[in-house]
């Protein structure tokens, strides 16, 4: 079963978030995303696990040129204060990268051209506004713990019921457990926060219907 509990993303002070400078992370440079000394920057979507997030699509399939060990999973917000605290995140992340371009992209850049180059947390999509991040699965060291929710007790969870075929399910709800573990840099077009699930306690949805 889960271990813990991690603060709601409406509760983190954004202001605290510490950056450290651009270093070689392999082949990619990345910088290091902090608070209160810890690197692994853990958060729960959901303020209840009762009141989960449905998922706008299906897990991403995997695609030719990666093994599928992180695959995209998007999600519809609809609670305003997690809205506004994702937002409250990406603007002070393009108010960090702009005070540091140099350091970040080889030279100074306005706030105009380091929010372009930016990949937002929250985005939107015909009505709704999306949040996406990782799921890790095999062949990952580590994968992302998914949990079955119980029908008839929100708070009781199944272990070994399910896995991340099942978000290949249509509408699934979930309640994520997310971590931030840096910003990436994908050559000179964009920039971004490395976002993946730790923990997800989910519903299975539809089952895809299959042509006959």
């Amino acid at each position: 079963m889960p271990k813990g509990k991690h603060p709601w993303i409406a509760d983190i002070d954004v202001a605290a978030l510490k950056f450290s400078k651009v270093y070689n992370n392999g082949s990619r440079k990345a910088v290091e995303v902090t608070l209160n000394d810890r690197k692994s920057i853990q958060f729960q979507v959901c303020e209840q696990v009762e009141r989960p997030v449905t998922a706008a699509f299906r897990l991403d399939t995997v695609e030719t040129d990666n093994d599928g060990s992180r695959r995209g999973q998007a999600v519809i917000l609809t609670d305003e204060r997690v809205i506004a605290k994702l937002e409250e995140l990406d603007e002070r992340i393009i108010d960090v990268a702009t005070e540091n371009s140099v350091d970040f992209f080889g030279a100074a850049k306005s706030r105009e051209v380091v929010a372009e180059k930016y990949s937002r947390l929250v985005y939107q999509k015909r009505d709704d506004k999306l949040l996406k991040f990782k799921v890790k699965c095999p062949p990952a060291r580590v994968i992302t713990e998914i949990y079955e929710q119980d029908a008839a007790d929100p708070h009781k969870m199944h272990e070994n019921t399910i896995s991340y075929l099942d978000l290949e399910r249509s509408c699934c709800q979930m309640a994520p457990t997310l971590s931030i573990n840096g910003l990436y840099f994908g050559g000179t077009a964009r920039f971004g926060l490395i976002i993946q699930a730790e923990i997800l306690i989910v519903t299975p949805g539809r089952m895809p219907t299959t042509a006959t």
